[in-house]
């Protein structure tokens, strides 16, 4: 179980977030399907015009730094900070986003979405049991899914639902950093009871 990041962060100056931007951060790999979010925004931003797009983080290579910037090009909701980020620079471009995708095909304890949720930003993920866990763990309203490829549509669910009256934080009370280390050492030792019952 991924521990939260709120202590880590806590220091650390926000934004306000700005109307219909959805943001995505972190390191831009080709599993993260980067591209499909481009290509989904455009969908969902020629049916509101109002939304925007900002994508910020280091990309794994040149290859897909290109394809992302062809791809967002030259559309000017299309906002690329495709760089390191820092603390701020990663609080920022997090908390000023209504709605925080992660695009991944395949996502699994992710925790670029428990750091939009330590930030207290809800969050767009593929729905799979892990992620729908989460959304029972941190309550209502936080964590929206999408199934199969990301589109136009799922965006506009999601900032949709995302709007509805919610608490104010997510619960994030599991993800404390000493009840992830005890579940992971509670996991540990189930796992050696059953090898050892194994071996006997």
């Amino acid at each position: 179980m991924h521990g939260h990041y709120r202590d880590w962060f806590d220091g650390v100056p926000r934004s306000e977030a700005v109307t219909g931007r959805i943001g995505y951060t972190g390191l831009v790999r080709r599993y993260k399907n980067v591209v499909g979010l481009v290509t989904a925004f455009r969908a969902a931003r020629a049916d509101d015009p109002s939304l925007s797009l900002l994508v910020a983080g280091k990309p794994s290579g040149v290859d897909i730094e290109d394809e992302v910037r062809r791809a967002a090009s030259p559309d000017p909701a299309i906002a690329l900070d495709l760089h390191f980020l820092d603390d701020d620079a990663l609080v920022a471009a997090i908390t000023s986003s209504e709605l925080v995708a992660l695009p991944y095909r395949h996502m699994h304890n992710s925790g670029s979405a428990l750091l939009a949720l330590s930030l207290d930003r809800p969050v767009l993920v593929p729905v799979n049991d892990v992620n729908a866990d989460l959304a029972r763990e941190v309550g209502a309203g936080w964590v929206h899914t999408f199934d199969g490829e990301l589109d136009g549509e799922s965006i506009h669910t999601a900032l949709r639902a995302s709007r509805a009256p919610r608490s104010t934080r997510p619960d994030l009370t599991a993800r404390d950093w000493d009840a992830a280390g005890q579940a992971h050492l509670e996991a540990y030792r189930l796992a050696l009871r059953l090898r050892r019952s194994h071996r006997s």
